[in-house]
């Protein structure tokens, strides 16, 4: 029997509130619910796959849009400006997050956004070749290139033992000229040419890149010579 005393509820003497304190209750399930559980309709079952399979597909769209945005993309390659390192209809994957918490280094190949009119008129993004740091010149001489840094203020002939021995550059990209020695670069700015040095539009003709108009660098190349693997970056006679 049930007694209310001072608004508290006792049953045979006990508090019934002390006695209930901690008590977990269990969902009292319906025949429904028990019979779905035990033997589920078809219907019931589609839908709950259906929702499963959705809810998969959901965060697995959320994960791969934050990567493609985020981490990389894959890019074509059109034309032969960096021949014979990359090749016309090859695929490059590139990463877009390491260089938001570090900078470029010399050797990098990475994807430029051109000056807004040279982007108006073709609408293209240049793939090139990271040879010029910030605080550095670059300086041409009888087909050579020379670096100019604290390390070498009169300059110092750059190695680059991805070029044939036959490659010469110049300043002027499809003409041989006099000795040249490009403005000093800023603290985020980078030189970038071509590989196929008489075959690319880049900062010879442009001048310099901020790092702002880099999009990311390759880390990974898918050719057509069953040659694919991770980009390696090459070794200077001077640091990178």
């Amino acid at each position: 029997m049930y007694i209310h005393y001072f608004d508290k509820t006792y049953y045979g003497g006990y508090d019934l509130y002390q006695m209930t304190t901690g008590v977990k209750f269990e969902r009292n399930y319906s025949d429904r619910d028990i019979k779905n559980a035990v033997r589920p309709s078809f219907r019931h079952e589609l839908l709950e796959y259906l929702y499963y399979f959705l809810r998969v597909f959901l965060v697995v769209s959320i994960f791969f849009t934050l990567i493609r945005t985020f981490v990389f993309v894959t890019i074509g390659i059109e034309g032969q400006s960096m021949y014979p390192s990359l090749k016309d209809q090859e695929v490059v994957y590139l990463d877009l997050l390491t260089p938001r918490f570090s900078d470029y280094k010399r050797g990098d190949i990475v994807v430029v956004k051109p000056p807004q009119d040279i982007y108006e008129e073709d609408g293209k993004l240049y793939i090139k070749r990271v040879i010029g740091l910030p605080g550095e010149s670059i300086g041409f001489d009888e087909g050579e290139v020379y670096v100019y840094n604290e390390s070498y203020p009169d300059g110092i002939e750059l190695e680059e033992s991805y070029l044939e021995d036959t490659v010469s550059t110049y300043k002027k990209v499809q003409v041989a000229g006099a000795g040249h020695i490009e403005d000093k670069l800023d603290s985020e700015e980078y030189y970038v040419m071509g590989d196929n040095r008489t075959q690319s539009i880049d900062s010879r003709t442009f001048e310099e890149v901020e790092k702002g108009r880099i999009l990311g660098k390759v880390f990974f190349v898918l050719d057509h010579d069953n040659q694919s693997g991770f980009f390696e970056l090459p070794e200077y006679n001077i640091n990178n």
